[in-house]
């Protein structure tokens, strides 16, 4: 007489031979084989084995199924990031795997996902700043971990997300620093007969990030007096190889992997522009944007184009065609740093002195949101240390506070 299957949903409590009492969850069949499942969670007593096949009925009820098996926070998350490589972008997704092996795998990658609890996550936070990272670092992982542990209680392998009841660490909320006025003027007189300080300029006057500089081509550049304008649309970035052999080749350096490829997220329009160099669409939708350019900009870059070859596709270029590296515009920076006696500021220091100074030369909120490229207000507060009726307005009073703090643009 054949055995009558039991219905997905139906449970049993028993005891086992060492004295510890079981509940057992029958689950629906494996959709390949057929086979019948079930999962069985351990109890010291008979009362607690029958809550937790309560709760597992109430799981199984919201789920439509539960995992049989967890794996471990390594094997979850080097999962989760290979999925992710398809939704984010390069740079965040090696930001993202950095983190996880540096921060997260050596601390709980061991641990079995559904036993996480919510002092695991405070542990690996706590662990980056002991060892004498920063506290943004640290905020930034916890993030992470929320976000792949949000996932993988939507698929049903853990309960509950721990990182939600987990204390995220408090991070500087405070204001970021902008280079002072007398070290921009020590920088634009000790750089004045360098002809890359154009670059440093153009940024200060369009609040431009590194990639958004770098990745500028002379088709988004209008140097037409009283109509001047630059489109910022691409950005460059560094793209690093990522092994084509799933791991088999041997070699550590996904570089030296025989079959070495470019992971690029087929939503992004991206463009190989030379080696490891990429152009991309930028940070965010409000990051596209044109920007005025007043009369103090388009003065320096004119005299900038007049003592340099004219470049063929980008404003600013290594050699014919080719855009600076990143690396190579950090260089260039910190020597001119170096001339002028200053400290090395990171190049971010200019698009925070740029909000600063706008902001000092009365330039409304929401016209320095839409320069900026920043999606709210707030954003733009964070860098500015606290409606005009169009940008050329604004430009033409920018231009002529900068004129003022810094006669040397004139030179």
């Amino acid at each position: 007489m054949a055995t009558k299957r039991r219905d997905a949903g139906s449970g049993s409590i028993y005891q086992r031979a060492d004295g510890k009492w079981c509940a057992a969850l029958t689950l629906p069949s494996d959709p390949l084989t057929g086979k019948q499942r079930r999962k069985v969670r351990t109890a010291k007593t008979k009362g607690a084995a029958q809550r937790k096949l309560a709760e597992m009925r109430r799981e199984l009820d919201a789920a439509g199924d539960l995992a049989t098996q967890t794996p471990t926070v390594a094997a979850y998350l080097t999962d989760w990031l290979t999925l992710r490589r398809t939704t984010l972008k390069p740079a965040t997704w090696e930001g993202y795997r950095s983190k996880i092996e540096h921060h997260v795998l050596p601390i709980i990658g061991r641990r079995h996902l559904d036993k996480l609890t919510p002092l695991d996550i405070e542990r690996v936070t706590a662990g980056i700043i002991d060892s004498g990272g920063a506290a943004a670092s640290a905020l930034q992982t916890h993030r992470i971990l929320g976000r792949a542990l949000a996932d993988a209680e939507r698929k049903g392998l853990i309960r509950r997300n721990p990182a939600r009841a987990a204390d995220a660490p408090r991070a500087k909320t405070g204001r970021r620093d902008a280079m002072p006025a007398e070290h921009l003027v020590q920088l634009i007189t000790a750089n004045a007969d360098q002809p890359y300080l154009a670059r440093v300029i153009l940024a200060l006057l369009t609040s431009a990030r590194q990639g958004e500089i770098l990745g500028l081509e002379l088709d988004r550049l209008d140097l037409t007096p009283g109509a001047a304008w630059v489109s910022l649309t691409r950005e460059l970035a560094v793209i690093r190889y990522a092994h084509g052999c799933a791991g088999t080749c041997g070699r550590k350096r996904a570089a030296d992997c025989p079959t070495r490829r470019f992971h690029i997220p087929d939503y992004l329009e991206a463009e190989q522009v030379h080696g490891s160099l990429w152009l991309l669409p930028p940070k965010s939708v409000r990051s596209t944007r044109p920007i005025a350019l007043g009369a103090l900009a388009v003065q320096v870059m004119t005299r900038y184009f007049d003592v340099l070859e004219t470049p063929h596709r980008f404003v600013f270029e290594a050699s014919p065609g080719v855009p600076v590296h990143p690396r190579r515009d950090y260089g260039m920076w910190c020597e001119m740093l170096d001339r002028a006696g200053l400290p090395h500021y990171p190049l971010y220091a200019l698009r925070h002195s740029t909000a600063t100074l706008m902001r000092a030369a009365g330039i409304a909120d929401r016209t320095r949101q839409e320069i900026m490229g920043h999606s709210s207000e707030d954003m733009t507060a964070h860098y500015t240390h606290r409606e005009v009726e169009d940008q050329l307005d604004a430009v033409a009073a920018y231009d002529q506070y900068m004129t003022a703090l810094l006669p040397g643009l004139q030179q």
